[in-house]
């Protein structure tokens, strides 16, 4: 089982993460401040999502992040018309992916899962009992 751990303070989202999470059959864990992550960061990950617009400095703590694992992929989720957010996001290393095109929406895997699926089908929902 993959794991990804986050960094995000909005409820909603959470709850996104955790749909999309539990339909891939993937362990979440998440932090609503930077601490908090860091912490999460010792059960290893696979992906860290980063909800970019979080009130609890998202770039600063990826930013500390990057100074002790390089080797983990972040994804930063945003709005697409966050032009300087995304550019930021990028010198820090972070994926940015706009807020629909993060979350399983569709019977597709999104790219942004692909460290942690590289080939995992998505379960067929309408089969479930």
């Amino acid at each position: 089982m993959g794991k990804v751990v986050a960094l995000m303070d909005d409820l909603f989202f959470q709850m996104k993460l955790a749909e999309t999470a539990k339909l891939l059959g993937v362990e979440l864990k998440v932090a609503t401040s930077g601490d908090a992550l860091m912490d999460l960061m010792e059960s290893n990950p696979k992906l860290v999502v980063v909800d970019l617009n979080a009130r609890s400095h998202p770039i600063e703590t990826i930013e500390k992040l990057r100074l002790v694992r390089t080797d983990v992929h972040v994804v930063g989720f945003l709005s697409h018309v966050q032009v300087d957010l995304k550019a930021q996001a990028q010198k820090t290393c972070i994926q940015p992916a706009c807020y629909d095109e993060f979350f399983l929406s569709s019977a597709s895997l999104p790219s942004q899962w692909a460290p942690v699926f590289p080939r995992s089908p998505v379960p067929n929902r309408a089969h479930r009992q």
